[in-house]
């Protein structure tokens, strides 16, 4: 039974990126890494005979890329990886390997020509390698250095020529030994000077450890700057795509030590990210709009090297909110005892839920299977393993997200593809989501994806959305004509599609928490009609209660305690049902 690949939008920049193929994750990027590539041999659309190790014979470096024709991403690469290809070609193959296959020899041969591109191009039927590297989509080159070994694995399409030149380079120099691995294509190479080590010391407070700019050669400054009259750092790379920025605080510590910075950022969330990283390890990360905040990192008895780095790596076609992009590092401090202690208790806390799970909320939505013959579930072999499909009956659907502690928050993020918008997993942690679904007579697609990334590569929960039993009838259609074998039924058992009725009451549970998670008596909320609203506040727990008729009333935190603070411009969603939320009120800075 052949089976093709279903395409949906993801966020614009990975919508350039990628094309994702229904197929199971199995081995990531990661378990690859430094290991041998299997040997393949395969007859391109020429005729001619390619063997990966006769080719490393004469070669130092093979790039392997798997493509198809369909898919408009891989498209997209090509004429920078020929442009790479026509400058490299004497020291470096290029093999590229359609994974569709219905993708002939007189195909490829028409598009090679369509396209102009010189370098060997071939159909994957043969090898089968495709299988082992393409589980989270197309395009996806694999960098086979002289000794057989892959130095990088990287899935999405590049823009740019020299992230393939770049990486070329590292696999080239005559001091090549042993293999190198890459995390990614390197990113644009820095056109600004190094800072002085006094000069970084003196823009952050003259701290009692050395503050130095790094050493990788892709690595651009932060520079000393002003901001509010005070000398802060300022990420050089700011408007600069495929770069990153880096300082390093280089601390001999003692136990107990804390490493303390206060940092300002407006970025474009997830996309553009203030990373904090210990001897290698991320620790943090932060992204979107955040005033003067402080952070502390406990260090290790001895040698520490802390490195804040403002990475714009993924390529996004978002400008800064406000257009005033900016990541600014201030106030570097070393910290002991308690109050190094009073420091890290201040971090702000993430509140997990019990499981990562996307719900739906409204009462007229109805739960559907979709099963293959052999009794597997269809979306789940489309999607991954925890998704799940709804028939809404309505034009947007209210979700509540949530994420458990398995899962590094700085690392999720969710997307549904009417729009297009992407929530970070601080947005969406015990939020009503209100989704807007697609319509086949308005965006010419039958089914709505929220999906739930961690990083990049792996889906973790997802839910596919129909706004009516027709539109779902049309998705199961075009399934079947794409070669899926499935049928679908209601999990509910039931076969009307009529509305189920609503209760007279629900009850809506209020929790107020500060960033450590400790109650915060004292606040009040408005719980709003389009008529009235009735101000709810919270018990000496931190807890208020309200019951009522269903309504999807509109929240608005009206009053907090003295010492804290809270954007009461807001306005939230209840879930129609009733249900439990959580508002994290901050305190106020000194």
């Amino acid at each position: 039974m052949k089976k093709h690949a279903i395409l949906f939008a993801l966020p614009l920049a990975l919508l350039l990126a990628v094309c994702i193929l229904g197929t199971a994750v199995a081995e990531g990027p990661a378990d690859w890494l430094g290991k041998p590539m299997p040997d393949f041999t395969v007859t391109d659309a020429n005729g001619d005979r390619f063997t990966l190790s006769e080719v490393l014979r004469t070669k130092k470096a093979v790039l392997v890329n798997f493509w198809a024709t369909w898919c408009g991403p891989c498209v997209m690469e090509f004429p920078y990886m020929e442009e790479a290809y026509q400058a490299y070609k004497d020291q470096v193959e290029i093999i590229a390997l359609t994974v569709e296959e219905t993708d002939t020899d007189e195909v490829i041969r028409a598009f090679a020509k369509e396209w102009e591109l010189s370098f060997p191009m071939a159909s994957d039927t043969e090898a089968g390698m495709g299988a082992r590297f393409t589980a989270n989509g197309i395009p996806t080159s694999v960098l086979v250095d002289r000794f057989g070994n892959i130095a990088l694995v990287e899935v999405g399409a590049q823009s740019r020529a020299d992230a393939f030149t770049s990486a070329f380079d590292l696999l080239l120099s005559d001091d090549y030994t042993q293999t190198v691995t890459l995390k990614g294509f390197p990113g644009v190479k820095p056109d600004i000077a190094p800072v002085e080590d006094a000069r970084l010391a003196a823009a952050v407070g003259k701290p009692p450890f050395r503050v130095t700019s790094s050493g990788d050669p892709f690595a651009w400054p932060f520079r000393p700057a002003k901001s509010g009259g005070k000398n802060v750092l300022a990420a050089s790379n700011v408007g600069r795509m495929f770069t990153f920025a880096e300082v390093l605080a280089e601390i001999d510590a003692h136990a107990g030590d804390v490493f303390v910075f206060e940092a300002a950022i407006n970025t474009v969330g997830f996309y553009e990210r203030l990373v904090v990283s210990l001897n290698g390890e991320k620790v943090k990360a932060f992204s979107g709009q955040m005033d003067w905040f402080s952070y502390a990192v406990p260090l290790q008895e001895g040698e520490n090297v802390v490195s804040l780095r403002y990475d714009k790596s993924i390529e996004h076609m978002m400008g800064a909110p406000n257009g005033g992009e900016h990541a600014l590092l201030r106030s570097f401090r070393l910290l002991s005892g308690a109050a190094g202690a009073k420091a890290l208790a201040a971090n702000p806390a993430f509140a997990f839920s019990d499981e990562t799970a996307i719900i739906v909320t409204d009462v007229n939505a109805r739960e559907v299977r979709f099963t293959n013959m052999d009794g597997s579930d269809t979306m789940q072999q489309l999607y991954g393993a925890n998704t799940r499909a709804y028939v809404v009956n309505g034009r947007v659907a209210h979700c509540m997200a949530g994420l458990s502690a398995q899962y590094d928050p700085d690392e999720v993020f969710l997307n549904e593809n009417c729009t297009g918008t992407l929530h970070t997993a601080n947005d969406f942690q015990n939020t009503l989501l209100t989704i807007p679904l697609n319509s086949e007579e308005e965006t010419g697609l039958t089914s709505t994806l929220v999906l739930m990334y961690h990083t990049l590569d792996s889906r973790i929960a997802n839910l596919v959305l129909f706004d009516s039993e027709a539109s779902m009838l049309a998705f199961c259609d075009r399934l079947k004509n794409r070669g899926y074998e499935c049928s679908w039924a209601y999990v509910d058992g039931r076969t009307d599609v009529g509305e189920i009725p609503l209760p007279e009451s629900v009850t809506y549970t209020v929790r107020f928490i500060d960033p450590s998670g400790k109650p915060v008596p004292g606040c009040a909320i408005n719980f709003c009609t389009n008529e009235m609203c009735v101000p709810v506040k919270a018990d000496k727990s931190g807890v208020a209660r309200f019951t009522g008729a269903p309504y999807a009333y509109h929240l608005q935190v009206i009053t907090v305690p003295k010492g804290y603070a809270f954007d009461t411009a807001q306005t939230f969603t209840a879930p129609l049902l009733g249900g439990d939320l959580t508002f994290t009120v901050e305190k106020k800075k000194k």
